[in-house]
């Protein structure tokens, strides 16, 4: 299953989301504050991914949308 770590307003994870929906792919669209907060979000993105959204597949960090594309393929 994708995870998308998002927040409020970002349109990059209406992005994922719609790609996800388009696709038939399951996922879960989880907002910054209300399902996670700010530290967990660091921990998953190993410290390293400072950008929205933050994916994961299978519970195994992605990256952002165009690495979660790839790793479909």
């Amino acid at each position: 299953m994708v995870k998308i770590y998002g927040k409020h307003g970002c349109s990059a994870c209406d992005t994922a989301k719609a790609y996800c929906q388009t696709n038939d792919i399951e996922y879960q669209a989880l907002i910054l504050g209300k399902d996670y907060q700010l530290n967990e979000f660091m921990k998953i993105g190993e410290g390293k991914w400072k950008s929205f959204p933050l994916i994961t597949y299978n519970d195994e960090f992605v990256g952002d949308l165009e690495a979660l594309k790839n790793i479909l393929k």
